[in-house]
């Protein structure tokens, strides 16, 4: 088993899989590689079974992650060109919906905060608007992503259209601590210490 690896067997598994969450910002460079886990998104057509699924190998256990995606996002932002990556995985714009939708796929808040500060210049505002708007997401997430780019520091091209998106309400970041900040520009309420 020398020559396989993780990302093999989960893909010989979930043969209409994606590299997503923190698999995807391991590709960008953005976080250290995982040796024991892969973070997989399969569309719900393909999707064979919930949870996780365990791989023995020389009493080391790794861990592929299988995220639900509903059909009509699958295809939104993925890259499938051999010539640049052995395995599909998504873009930039899309990892880092994806890590805003789900951080405890994407190594936290503060991975996903940290992401961002190192991603602030590369990133397309009006790609992640498109894609957002096509992919019908039901939370504020615009508001996160602008109070994000806007913390991360630096003068972000186009960051004016992610202002008109901001909602009527206010944004709690999810998996918050009691102890809430608040940032009026954005409508987001964030964690005081850890964020």
């Amino acid at each position: 088993m020398s020559n396989v690896t993780l990302k093999d067997i989960a893909f010989h598994n979930f043969d209409h899989g994606y590299l997503s969450h923190y698999s995807a910002l391991e590709k960008f460079g953005f976080v250290n590689a995982s040796k024991r886990s892969v973070y997989l998104t399969c569309d719900f057509k393909f999707y064979r079974e919930k949870g996780f699924r365990i791989f023995v190998d020389n009493k080391t256990i790794f861990k592929m992650v299988c995220i639900k995606e509903k059909s009509k996002n699958s295809e939104i932002g993925i890259i499938r060109k051999p010539e640049i990556s052995r395995y599909p995985f998504t873009d930039l714009e899309r990892t880092l919906i994806d890590c805003i939708v789900y951080p405890q796929f994407s190594g936290g808040l503060l991975i996903v905060q940290e992401v961002f500060e190192k991603a602030k210049y590369f990133i397309d505002i009006k790609k992640i608007i498109q894609y957002v708007d096509v992919m019908n997401i039901d939370f504020p997430i615009y508001q996160l992503i602008g109070y994000l780019l806007t913390r991360s520091g630096g003068n972000i091209k186009n960051i004016h259209f992610l202002e008109k998106k901001i909602s009527l309400f206010d944004y709690y970041v999810k998996y918050c601590s009691n102890e809430r900040e608040y940032c009026p520009k954005w409508k987001v309420y964030y964690p005081k210490f850890n964020f």
